[in-house]
């Protein structure tokens, strides 16, 4: 049953979640909260990092991990299964009408038309990462505002910005820099 629900969870975000991996935050975050037995919003946090550290696409990576912490080995393909599946499905459909109607109009019109929406959800995906890793909102009824604001993790993310546009070096180095600095703010 376990493996059935992770299929159905991970099919219906595969095919919600358009614009790329960080678009299947929001589907993750509303999962943790309906299963809260599978994972925490900090463990998501994790998760992120872990699956933007590993080769490949951070949504597969992602439903990989989750899986494989929910149900072992198994539940992790089952989530990459179902992730992955709805992009098929659509594809196919799509190659097979659009050829028809590739100098459509209404289809060119369609595509317009998904380019903003496609841009406001990567952008709620990173505002679901920055709730992740730098807003803690369950504090916020205490008032204390370093309760609230990671302030040393908000420090590096805009020290990292800079450095990033100034400084060009291998993405490897950045992932070494970040795995280095939540080890020291972790100690």
């Amino acid at each position: 049953m376990i493996y059935l629900e992770i299929f159905y969870e991970f099919f219906m975000t595969g095919l919600f979640a358009i614009g790329g991996g960080l678009a299947t935050l929001p589907f993750l975050r509303a999962m943790s909260e309906t299963h809260p037995e599978w994972f925490t919003i900090d463990m998501l946090g994790n998760m992120v990092a872990v699956s933007n550290a590993a080769p490949g696409p951070i949504g597969i990576n992602l439903s990989a991990y989750v899986g494989y912490t929910v149900a072992g080995i198994p539940g992790g393909i089952i989530a990459t299964i179902g992730l992955v599946l709805p992009s098929i499905i659509v594809i196919m459909i799509v190659v097979s009408v659009l050829d028809r109607f590739k100098n459509s109009q209404v289809v060119g019109a369609v595509f317009l038309g998904l380019r903003p929406a496609v841009t406001v959800m990567i952008a709620l995906a990173d505002y679901e990462l920055v709730k992740l890793s730098i807003l803690h909102l369950d504090a916020i009824s205490t008032g204390n505002i370093a309760l609230i604001i990671d302030i040393a993790g908000l420090i590096f993310a805009a020290a990292m910005f800079i450095f990033i546009r100034k400084i060009r070096i291998p993405i490897v180095g950045y992932i070494i820099i970040g795995a280095v600095f939540g080890i020291i703010s972790a100690a």
